[in-house]
C-alpha cells in the first residue's frame, strides 16, 4: 500500500501533515535529497541539523541551524563548507520559522516553513533572500532509507496550485556521498 504523501501550500494557516508537526522532533541532521535552489546545483552531501538553544519560556522557539555542503567534485572525506544562523518560530503559525544568518551572513534572512512532515521526511518552501531565489528542498533522516520515495514526495509538490507548483518542477537531486 502506498503512503499517503500530504503537502500544504505555503502560508497555509492549519496546515495538515502526515503526522504531528513536534518541533523537538524537527531537531537533529536531515540530508537535502531534492531542491530547487540553484547554488546546490554543483554540491553534494547537504545536510542541514538543527539544535536546540536554552531560552526563556516566553520567548519564541528558536533554534540553531547548520548548512554543512561539499562541492560536487570534493572527496567524500572532505571538511565540508558550512553556513550557520538561527530559526526562530513564528508564534502565529508554528510550521513557519524565520531564520537569520550568523557571523558575516548576520545580513541575511529568510522565511521558510514546512510545508510537508512525516516520520523520516520533510519538504520545506523558503523565501527569496539578499542572495537566493525563493525555492523548496525535501529533506530525508537517511538517504535512500526513506519510507516515501523523494520522487514520491516531489510529484506530490508539483500538484500544488500556482508558481509553487511551477517551482517544484525545477527540482533536481542533490548527490550524498556513500561514505556519508
Amino acid at each position: 500500500m502506498a503512503t499517503e504523501i500530504t503537502i500544504n501550500a505555503p502560508g497555509t494557516q492549519s496546515p495538515s501533515f502526515n503526522k504531528p508537526l513536534v518541533v523537538e522532533e524537527l531537531m537533529g541532521k536531515w540530508h537535502v535529497v531534492r531542491s530547487t535552489l540553484p547554488m546546490w546545483k554543483n554540491k553534494k552531501d547537504v545536510t542541514i541539523t538543527y539544535t536546540p538553544r536554552a531560552q526563556a519560556i516566553d520567548q519564541p522557539i528558536s533554534f540553531d541551524d547548520l548548512v554543512e555542503y561539499r562541492s560536487a567534485s570534493a572527496a567524500a572525506d572532505s571538511s565540508p563548507s558550512t553556513v550557520r544562523g538561527v530559526d526562530k518560530q513564528d508564534p502565529a503559525f508554528a510550521q513557519t520559522y524565520n531564520w537569520r544568518g550568523s557571523g558575516w551572513l548576520m545580513i541575511a534572512s529568510s522565511r521558510w516553513e514546512i510545508i510537508g512532515l512525516g516520520d523520516d521526511w520533510a519538504v520545506t518552501y523558503f523565501s527569496s533572500t539578499l542572495f537566493t531565489p525563493e525555492g523548496l528542498d525535501i529533506y530525508v533522516r537517511q538517504p535512500g532509507n526513506s519510507s516515501v520515495n523523494p520522487v514520491s514526495i516531489m510529484l506530490e509538490v508539483e500538484k500544488l496550485d500556482g508558481r509553487v507548483g511551477e517551482l517544484a518542477k525545477t527540482f533536481f537531486e542533490v548527490p550524498v556521498s556513500s561514505a556519508i
